[in-house]
């Protein structure tokens, strides 16, 4: 009985790759027959098996000396997708765009805002008067949150704009003046 492949391989990630090994399979009349894999067995299938996983288990910790196969854009779909940084994508196109905006936004927050969220990730909206913030505490938490939003400048922000000609603390301290420095270490 065979079992047409192509239904399968409209949806399979690495497509063209399969694809080429079929074109190779069906055009060299070439006969794929299944071995169960880690047996007992004492045959030629059974030993190339065992083979093919003695060979295959220390590449995967060596990938570079992994020879490289052609790309196979001959087999590939029509309106395949292809990204600088990725070259052809063959897979599922929303959870490679999810994974690619996921780590652009992960680049974003570690480099450019120095350990805050940007801020299209947060509702513009002002927050509800709560009751607590009525408190004297309420001022810590305010500052806490002026602080991780950007807007209690430190010296060291202001002169990154461009606005101070020094990032030195302004008490005197012989420091870079940072939130850390000014909650933790300044006098």
């Amino acid at each position: 009985m065979i079992i047409n492949q192509a239904p399968h391989l409209h949806t399979c990630n690495g497509r063209s790759y399969y694809r080429w090994i079929l074109a190779l399979a069906t055009n060299n009349s070439l006969h794929i027959t299944y071995t169960p894999g880690h047996s007992d067995k004492v045959s030629l299938p059974a030993h190339l098996n065992y083979e093919a996983d003695h060979y295959a288990s220390p590449a995967q910790c060596q990938p570079c000396e992994i020879l490289s196969t052609p790309i196979p854009t001959f087999f590939m779909d029509e309106d395949t997708f292809y990204s600088h940084d990725d070259s052809w994508i063959e897979s599922n196109i929303m959870t490679y765009l999810h994974k690619s905006r996921s780590l652009s936004t992960s680049r974003a927050l570690t480099s450019g805002y120095q350990l805050r969220l940007t801020l299209h990730l947060y509702n513009p909206r002002p927050p509800p008067e709560f009751l607590y913030t009525h408190t004297y505490l309420a001022y810590s938490v305010l500052v806490q949150l002026y602080t991780q939003s950007g807007q209690l400048p430190p010296a060291d922000l202001l002169h990154s704009h461009k606005l101070l000609p020094s990032a030195r603390c302004w008490t005197g301290c012989d420091a870079i003046e940072d939130a850390h420095h000014i909650f933790i270490h300044c006098r």
